[in-house]
C-alpha cells in the first residue's frame, strides 16, 4: 500500500528498491532518508494473479517492509584485509527484516454500521467512522457500495455538511445513506459475496489525496430483507395491535384493538374468511371477550377485533396478547389451531404496558363475634 521514491534518483516512484551502503564500522550509524507516499493495496490470490479490487484490501494496512542484509568476514581476516589480498572464502551474512504500519490503525475506522428500515421500500444505512490519524485532514469525496437488494435512492445522500469538513484525530463522523429496495433483486452469494464499503478520500494540506475502504455490516438488514421475502411468498397477513392505555392499574380492564391487514389472503379465492383465536401468558394478562370466532376478509380496509386485557402483575409488562389465524375446515378440536397449518401473520405490537400496584382499597371491616354455649 505505500510506494517509495530515493533522493538523488530519477524521482520515480516504485514500489520495491534497493541500495548498497559503504562500509559501516562498529558503533557508527547509517542513516537513509526517502520519500513515502500511500498507494493501491496489491494483493494476489492462490493462482498468483493480482488483484486490487476493494473486497481483496478492506483489512489489510498500509506497510513498509525493509530487509537489511550484511557481509561481513570474521576478525582473523582483518590483515589480508588491510593487505588488500584476495580472500578465497565467501563472506558470512546476517540479514534484518522490518515491517511497521504508518499507523497503529488504519486512518479511518468503521466503529459501528447497520441499516433502519423506514418503510417497506427505504430504508437508511448509517455508518460512525472514528478518524485515527494525528494530521487534520479533509474529506475530498465519498462513496457507498450496496449489496444487490439495495441502490442509493436520488438525493439520499444526507452527508453534505462533511463536505470538505477537517477531521483531527479521537473526531467521529456519522454517514447516512437513504437507499431504496430493488424487487426481485438477487440475494447475495455466499460463495461470491458483494461486501457493502464505504469509500473516503481524504485530502491533506497539500492536496495529496488518500483512498479508504472501509466494510459496512448490514447482515441484521439482509436477514430483515430476506425473511419479508420470504414473508411475502407465502401467505401472510399483518396484525397490529392498539391499547387504549398506554399504563393502568393491576387488574383495571384494559381496551385491545387488533387490526388485521389480509389483502394477501384475499387474493385467494377459496379464502374468503378465517378465523381466529387469542391467546396470551396468564402471568401477564387475563384476555376477555371475544377471543375465538371467524373473521371475514375484505379487500378495501383492514378487519378489527376488540377484546378486553387485565393485567395480572405489577411493573412493565413486555407481552401481549397474540393472534392466531387458520381457514375454517382447519380449525382442530382443541382450543387453539392447528399448529402446522396456520396462517402465517406478522404481528406489531406496543413496546411495554406500565402496569401501577393498587395504592389504596376501599373495603369495610366487620367484626364477627362468636358465642361459645
Amino acid at each position: 500500500g505505500l510506494q517509495v521514491m530515493m533522493p538523488n534518483e530519477d524521482n520515480e516512484w516504485e514500489d520495491s528498491c534497493e541500495f548498497t551502503f559503504s562500509g559501516c564500522l562498529p558503533g557508527s550509524t547509517k542513516t537513509l532518508l526517502a520519500s513515502v507516499r500511500s498507494e493501491a493495496i496489491e494483493t494476489y490470490n492462490p493462482t498468483g494473479t493480482e488483484q486490487n479490487g476493494d473486497d481483496f484490501c478492506l483489512f489489510t494496512l498500509q506497510t513498509l517492509e525493509a530487509t537489511v542484509t550484511t557481509s561481513y568476514r570474521h576478525g582473523l581476516f582483518a590483515p589480508l584485509v588491510e593487505e588488500k589480498k584476495e580472500i578465497n572464502f565467501p563472506p558470512m551474512t546476517a540479514i534484518l527484516e522490518a515491517s511497521v504500519t504508518t499507523l497503529e490503525r488504519a486512518a479511518l475506522t468503521i466503529e459501528n454500521s447497520g441499516a433502519f428500515p423506514i418503510n417497506d421500500d427505504k430504508c437508511v444505512v448509517s455508518a460512525m467512522v472514528l478518524c485515527n490519524t494525528p494530521i487534520p485532514f479533509s474529506l475530498k469525496e465519498w462513496d457507498v457500495s450496496l449489496p444487490p437488494m439495495l441502490r442509493l435512492d436520488d438525493g439520499g445522500d444526507m452527508n453534505s455538511g462533511l463536505y470538505d469538513r477537517s477531521v483531527v484525530e479521537g473526531e467521529e463522523l456519522f454517514f447516512g445513506f437513504r437507499c431504496v429496495r430493488l424487487k426481485g433483486s438477487p440475494k447475495t452469494s455466499p460463495s461470491s459475496p458483494t461486501l457493502p464499503v464505504l469509500t473516503v478520500v481524504l485530502q491533506d494540506d497539500f492536496g495529496k489525496t488518500f483512498r479508504q475502504v472501509l466494510p459496512l455490516d448490514l447482515s441484521c438488514l439482509e436477514e430483515y430483507l430476506n425473511k419479508e421475502d420470504e414473508n411475502r411468498n407465502g401467505t401472510v397477513a399483518v396484525a397490529e395491535l392498539r391499547a387504549s392505555s398506554q399504563s393502568g392499574l393491576v387488574g383495571a380492564p384494559v381496551t385491545f384493538t387488533y387490526d388485521i391487514d389480509c389483502k394477501n389472503l384475499h387474493k385467494d379465492r377459496d379464502c374468503s374468511e378465517v378465523v381466529y383465536y387469542l391467546s396470551c401468558t396468564e402471568a401477564d394478562w387475563i384476555v376477555g371477550g371475544s377471543i375465538r370466532g371467524t373473521l371475514r376478509l375484505s379487500s378495501h380496509s383492514p378487519s378489527s377485533i376488540s377484546f378486553v386485557g387485565i393485567p395480572a402483575k405489577a411493573g412493565t409488562i413486555r407481552n401481549f396478547p397474540r393472534i392466531e389465524l387458520a381457514t375454517p375446515q382447519l380449525l382442530d378440536s382443541s382450543t387453539a389451531l392447528a399448529t402446522s397449518k396456520r396462517i402465517l401473520v406478522n404481528q406489531k405490537h406496543p413496546s411495554s404496558f406500565l402496569s401501577l400496584a393498587q395504592s389504596n382499597v376501599n373495603a369495610l371491616a366487620c367484626v364477627s363475634l362468636s358465642e361459645d354455649f
